[in-house]
């Protein structure tokens, strides 16, 4: 069964922030935050993200973002933590704002289709007349997509209290993968690659996501604290850590799931 969801478009900022200045973010913010949901506990909200990433043959989401496309989409198959369930999701972004269209999967149907098959997308597309379901298959159908590559990291979040629109959260402890990729992201069982180089495993991302404007205190005391704004994308960062290119248009073909893979 498959549920899907389609968010308001927001802003989403990133940041390189060492975990000292987290700690004095969350100090100094601390009575205007909340822990979000989706951690462990009410008291710990820290919790693992596990991404399998979708692309084109040609690589397209991977060059729309190292060439800055204002209007880009990227896919993939997500799930938290020792969860067996997940959603898959088209990330868009429309200039500076992003909007995300999601399809809630149960533990059947997010083996399915980290697996490449669709019909989960297609029951829910032809029954259901789910919206969000039908722009997914046609971003599969239209871009040929198939896994390239995998993502993992610890995300601590939280909601700012006077609008839980409005999320913080400090992403570390970055691994990647780019072989096996249907059963890697099912299992994890697999070697994993440090997604970061030696010198940038340090600092965490820190996003701060909003559909308005980012609060004075907040945006202040980052500044103060030293939060170097960047345009990161983990994907590409994956793509190039696992496929051994650094931004090159020498990236080998992606193959289809049902073809042998012989990269790193």
């Amino acid at each position: 069964m498959s549920h899907a969801t389609t968010t308001t478009p927001r802003h989403e900022l990133k940041f390189w922030l060492a975990e000292a200045g987290w700690a004095q973010l969350i100090a100094a913010l601390g009575s205007l935050l909340l822990p979000d949901p989706h951690g462990a506990k009410p008291t710990e909200p820290s919790y693992t993200v596990i991404s399998l990433y979708f692309d084109s043959p040609r690589w397209d989401a991977y060059f729309e973002k190292v060439e800055g496309l204002k209007q880009r989409c990227k896919v993939r198959l997500r799930r938290y933590d020792r969860d067996r369930t997940g959603f898959l999701e088209a990330k868009l972004k429309h200039g500076r704002r992003i909007a995300k269209r999601r399809c809630d999967l149960d533990a059947g149907d997010l083996a399915a289709v980290a697996r490449g098959d669709l019909r989960p997308l297609r029951r829910a597309a032809d029954e259901r007349r789910d919206a969000a379901a039908a722009r997914l298959l046609r971003e599969f159908a239209l871009r040929d997509l198939r896994p390239a590559v995998i993502t993992r990291y610890v995300r601590t979040a939280y909601l700012w209290a006077d609008d839980p629109a409005l999320r913080l959260t400090l992403d570390r402890e970055f691994v990647c993968w780019g072989k096996d990729l249907p059963e890697t992201f099912l299992r994890e069982d697999a070697d994993s690659l440090p997604l970061l180089e030696p010198e940038l495993r340090g600092p965490g991302i820190l996003e701060l996501k909003c559909s308005g404007p980012v609060p004075s205190d907040a945006g202040a005391f980052l500044r103060r604290i030293g939060a170097e704004r960047k345009s990161i994308s983990k994907y590409c960062l994956a793509v190039e850590r696992a496929r051994g290119e650094r931004g090159l248009r020498t990236l080998p073909r992606l193959p289809h799931p049902a073809e042998p893979t012989s990269h790193a």
